[in-house]
């Protein structure tokens, strides 16, 4: 074998192994595109999916009120398909939000339900509910009506208040808590 036959397997060699290794490389990339790829329509889809969510919550205009507050915290409309309650949620909510149940609620969405001042309770509440696409969620919530019983409350009424200054007031307080 002459030098120039020899050079010419070496070339062949080096040819042919940097383009399995080009090969190789490609392949990687072309993997690892597919996981990005998966990773953002993934992303994508977990933000535009709707989030229900449902909690014990407080406000004080004159005294303490506590209601169920259910809400769409997603950015797109959730399709409730079933609510199921294992606990009591009181007297004036024993049907158990199934008024909800084939309906629809819109992003950003809330819906509040009173509970009674006497009531003191816990319960586990499951939705499911669905997507635009009829993609199923299920979440469980577990509530409990005395979480704010041991937070310090307090009103003030001007010693000169009237009834129309305290409508303006409490109509006041009732709309910054529903904007928050």
């Amino acid at each position: 074998m002459s030098i120039s036959d020899l050079i010419q397997l070496i070339s062949i060699v080096v040819s042919t192994l940097t383009g399995i290794i080009g090969i190789i490389l490609s392949v990687k990339a072309i993997r690892q595109t597919n996981v990005a790829n998966n990773l953002t329509r993934q992303s994508a889809e977990d933000m535009a999916r709707p989030y229900v969510n449902i909690f014990v919550d407080a406000f004080s205009v004159k005294s303490q009120d506590k209601v169920y507050v259910i809400k769409n915290f997603g950015n797109s409309p959730a399709y409730i398909t079933s609510i199921s309650v294992k606990g009591e949620l009181g007297e004036i909510n024993k049907y158990h939000f199934q008024s909800l149940v084939n309906n629809m609620l819109a992003p950003g969405q809330k819906i509040t339900s009173t509970i009674d001042k006497e009531f003191k309770g816990s319960s586990e509440i499951t939705v499911h509910y669905k997507d635009v696409n009829e993609k199923i969620y299920v979440d469980t919530f577990n509530l409990d009506t005395q979480i704010f019983d041991d937070f310090a409350f307090r009103t003030t009424e001007a010693s000169n208040s009237n009834e129309t200054a305290s409508a303006i007031r409490q109509s006041t307080m009732a709309l910054l808590r529903e904007l928050k």
